[in-house]
């Protein structure tokens, strides 16, 4: 004689289900949606952060260009204050900006991956002395050299350029935003890459 299957009602199937799902450990599996949501690259965003990219890239080149006018114009003043009769030609020949590009470059990444506080619960944690001392030793040096690469005319440029290498305000506005703007944009375009 064989078991003929008993009849059982959706009600009670539920109900058994129920009591076995309540009884047994859950394990559950992330979804898809969340397992992509570990940190990566927001392909959504991806148009906008290159565009930012070329932006920032655009105003950096500008500033090193300006940093580097203004790091050989402090070179033709100590060669002027210790009476060595040379003089270097502002603005040099491009591959000197190509040499000396790495000078602008150890700047930025001094003044954006060396800030010498950092925030933790609440509080401000300062750095040693002498790191601090450095930090804004270059961030006064890439203000200053960049300040003055912008007060260095270009014959090129007529009245307009004239005016603004005499300007304090226009020279000192322009230092500013391509010291700090470019390497501002850059951070703004990773955070806006990374999920979550």
């Amino acid at each position: 004689m064989s078991e003929q299957p008993q009849a059982v009602s959706a009600a009670d199937l539920l109900d058994e289900l129920l009591k076995r799902q309540v009884a047994a450990p859950t394990v559950t599996k992330a979804s898809p949606a969340k397992e992509s949501a570990s940190p990566g690259i927001d392909s959504s965003k991806l148009g906008l952060v290159v565009v930012g990219y070329l932006i920032a890239s655009v105003f950096w080149i500008i500033g090193a260009r300006y940093t580097i006018d203004g790091v050989l114009w402090i070179v033709n003043w100590v060669l002027n204050f210790l009476t060595i009769p040379a003089r270097l030609i502002i603005p040099p020949h491009w591959s000197i900006y190509l040499v000396l590009a790495p000078l602008p470059y150890l700047f930025s990444r001094i003044e954006i991956f060396n800030v010498p506080r950092r925030q933790r619960k609440g509080r401000i944690d300062w750095a040693m002395p002498a790191v601090v001392s450095v930090w804004v030793i270059v961030v006064l040096l890439d203000l200053s050299t960049t300040f003055l690469g912008l007060g260095t005319p270009d014959p090129t440029m007529g009245q307009a350029g004239a005016w603004f290498s005499a300007s304090f305000w226009a020279k000192g506005t322009a230092t500013i935003i391509l010291t700090f703007w470019p390497e501002w944009l850059f951070q703004q375009m990773n955070k806006q890459l990374r999920k979550g």
